[in-house]
């Protein structure tokens, strides 16, 4: 009988991630000579080459009202795409400008009409507002179809089968779920509220934010799956093998990690300042009020410190997640993406960015794309050359 090989190592020793074992059929001589080579990925771009085309790009927005930014994010996307090299050789990304006008444009209707249903009649601002929500399915489909099939390795491009159907498919039911939930508890509300529209809006919130809260996890695997299940990299597609209950621990467990931050940023604070109130000299006693007016700006890095805690954990576990479930039968990926380091560098380019009110952005930028890039290797079965 062929055996199942769901994993292997390759020359140097590492294992292929097993994607929640992908059945790959072999028989004895196939085992016996198949070798997997090992590719990392290498990001090659540096702060002060990118500092100036953001400069750039920048500027040139602000004196155009914004009609230069399609071709301002085409030329940034390139540049990324330059900068990261596979097995020797650095991707490419051939994208024209005209084809992004549809997302900024978009947006722009959307915020449009958002102001605008700040003074309609309330049936009017309730349509906007659904209306508003129900086109987010098509943006996010359009900008990723846009960023996947315009990129290149090796002259070969990425394809992306998926279909505006199919992603309103993806989010749509989680989207008619919480505004099903928030329209019945709206006109629950209303009811018992007398028609007071205030107090049929504090009541209808807890429902809806427990609805969009509960079905976030669901949405996000949902899109996630969508769209890897769709890129085709060679002659088969790839396949994701995250299920809906890694999505849910994840995010749990992302919410945990808030509690416990925000609980020992305010434990730590209060040790502080209960220092700081006693080791006051006898007889020049200060107000509590004072000392913690004073002590403001602390108990402020204290939280930054904690609110980028949950951040940097769901941003490495996803990746990590989803990249090490997603192959097929002749290549894999695998992320070995560390909190520590994610935290880290978000608070150092936390604190960078507010030192600098914001010129520091290339270079985070760079340094947060290096970190998540040189944390991916590609495992093949056979050579990528």
């Amino acid at each position: 009988m062929p055996a199942i090989r769901a994993a292997a190592p390759d020359q140097e020793g590492h294992t292929v991630p097993a994607v929640a074992r992908i059945p790959i059929p072999l028989d004895l001589a196939e085992q016996r000579t198949v070798k997997v080579c090992r590719y990392p990925v290498v990001f090659t771009g540096s702060g002060s080459s990118y500092w100036s085309l953001w400069l750039r790009q920048g500027l040139l927005t602000l004196m155009t009202l914004g009609l230069y930014w399609p071709r301002g994010r085409a030329a940034r996307l390139r540049y990324f795409h330059q900068q990261t090299q596979l097995d020797g050789q650095a991707f490419d990304f051939n994208g024209r400008s005209t084809r992004m006008l549809r997302v900024p444009l978009g947006g722009l209707t959307l915020f449009a009409l958002a102001a605008w249903a700040r003074h309609a009649p309330p049936t009017t601002r309730l349509g906007i507002v659904i209306g508003t929500i129900w086109l987010w399915p098509a943006l996010l489909h359009a900008s990723m179809r846009y960023r996947l099939t315009h990129a290149q390795w090796a002259g070969h491009s990425v394809h992306f089968s998926g279909r505006m159907r199919q992603a309103y498919i993806a989010l749509g039911l989680p989207l008619a779920i919480v505004m099903g939930v928030a329209a019945t508890s709206t006109w629950l509300a209303v009811a018992m509220s007398q028609s007071d529209p205030r107090q049929a809006g504090l009541i209808s919130t807890l429902p809806t934010l427990l609805a969009a809260i509960a079905s976030t996890p669901w949405g996000w695997w949902r899109w996630q799956t969508h769209v890897r299940r769709n890129v085709t990299l060679g002659p088969r597609p790839l396949q994701c093998r995250v299920t809906l209950a890694e999505s849910y621990a994840l995010y749990t467990k992302t919410a945990l990690m808030g509690l416990l931050s925000l609980a020992g940023a305010c434990a730590l604070f209060g040790w502080v300042a209960a220092l700081a109130v006693w080791s006051q000299p006898t007889g020049n006693v200060t107000p509590m009020t004072t000392v913690l007016h004073d002590m403001l700006p602390l108990l402020m890095f204290f939280l930054l410190i904690a609110s980028l805690a949950p951040v940097a954990y769901f941003v490495s576990r996803s990746q990590n997640l989803l990249w090490s479930r997603t192959g097929n039968e002749w290549i894999r990926f695998k992320s070995e993406l560390e909190f520590s380091a994610v935290w880290g560098l978000a608070l150092k380019n936390a604190m960078l960015l507010t030192l600098t009110l914001g010129l520091y952005w290339p270079f985070a930028s760079i340094d947060w794309m290096r970190l998540r890039l040189q944390a991916l290797s590609v495992h093949t079965r056979q050579p990528l050359a």
